[in-house]
């Protein structure tokens, strides 16, 4: 609750009068949360979902809040494009990566901050899914609120898409009619290139990644510094 949100008023007891702290109903308002992760220092990708009808939207990033505008977004894929203004000298950006390199059967990761770090370990079980839609991939862990919004991440901790539980849901609802947890979703990270309308291009491989993968701990030390 904010301040504004409370006053007080004096009522009557018994012979005098006291004070009594009041509740605004009529000024409370939703609030909703979520995760996302920088693209660049002064970019943040979330899903639409997330800040949806937002009048405000605040971003905490290493225990420090700062504001956010929205400067793209795409409701049919579920992704937006915030701005942030706060931390460009401090933020290191996650990496993208080609998502048209993933394969079927290729180990992917999740990660997201509801509280603490909450990390998700699966693999790619299709490519293009429901009626031919290649924005898409199918992972085979679960996508949570805790991690919605948040990169699905190739095992080089490259970002090759957001991962989206609304999406799931949506699918299994128009298409299958099965359990939203067995379609789990993430929007192929180039989507995230089209709909910017900075120029983010730069930002994404012109060839496959030849390095090592990076073992589990290291991958997740590193993601969990780029993720809001």
């Amino acid at each position: 609750l904010i301040q504004s949100d409370m006053m007080q008023a004096k009522l009557p007891r018994g012979g005098g009068m006291h004070l009594q702290t009041l509740l605004r109903t009529d000024r409370l308002i939703g609030v909703s949360t979520g995760n996302g992760f920088f693209i660049t220092s002064g970019l943040v990708a979330t899903n639409y979902s997330v800040v949806e009808g937002a009048a405000t939207i605040t971003v905490t990033w290493a225990g420090q809040k700062g504001a956010a505008t929205v400067l793209s977004q795409d409701a049919a894929n579920d992704v937006a494009i915030l701005k942030v203004s706060d931390w460009e000298q401090q933020v290191v950006p996650l990496p993208m990566g080609d998502p048209e390199m993933v394969r079927i059967k290729d180990t992917v990761y999740t990660v997201g901050l509801p509280a603490s770090p909450k990390e998700g370990e699966g693999f790619i079980t299709d490519l293009k899914k429901l009626a031919g839609d290649l924005r898409l991939f199918q992972v085979s862990m679960p996508i949570q609120p805790g991690t919605s919004g948040g990169p699905l991440l190739n095992s080089h901790g490259r970002v090759v898409g957001v991962v989206s539980a609304k999406l799931g849901a949506a699918y299994a609802s128009q298409y299958t009619g099965a359990d939203p947890q067995d379609n789990n979703y993430a929007v192929k990270s180039t989507v995230l290139r089209d709909i910017s309308p900075v120029d983010i291009s730069p930002l994404f491989p012109l060839a496959p990644t030849m390095s090592e993968p990076l073992p589990y701990e290291e991958l997740m030390k590193k993601a969990v510094k780029g993720i809001v």
